[in-house]
């Protein structure tokens, strides 16, 4: 038994690690987010303005810093206004965006 409190240690640690998943998304679904926020707008990539669009919405992604539950709803829903007026509530204070899809 004297192997219990070091197992009890290490299952703590574990379950610690575990809970503490960043909530935040990382650069690459940023990037990818900013990517379908600049496709709603329907034009290339390759424009400079919307190569700006995409820069600016990647930055703001990043040091917002946005949600997962914000990311995924693009993914699912499409550059909404809903999907950031929810974000802006979960926040508790409106955001001001340069850039707001339909």
């Amino acid at each position: 038994m004297r192997h219990a409190p070091r197992f009890a240690a290490v299952f703590l640690l574990a379950a610690v690690v575990a809970g503490c998943q960043r909530k935040a998304p990382g650069p690459a679904e940023c990037s990818e987010h900013a990517l379908r926020i600049v496709e709603a707008l329907g034009a290339p990539l390759s424009a400079p303005q919307v190569r700006e669009a995409y820069q600016s919405e990647i930055s703001r992604c990043l040091t917002t810093p946005y949600d997962r539950e914000l990311v995924r709803c693009v993914e699912e829903r499409g550059a909404s206004r809903r999907c950031y007026q929810e974000f802006e509530l979960r926040r508790g204070e409106p955001s001001e965006r340069e850039f707001r899809p339909d």
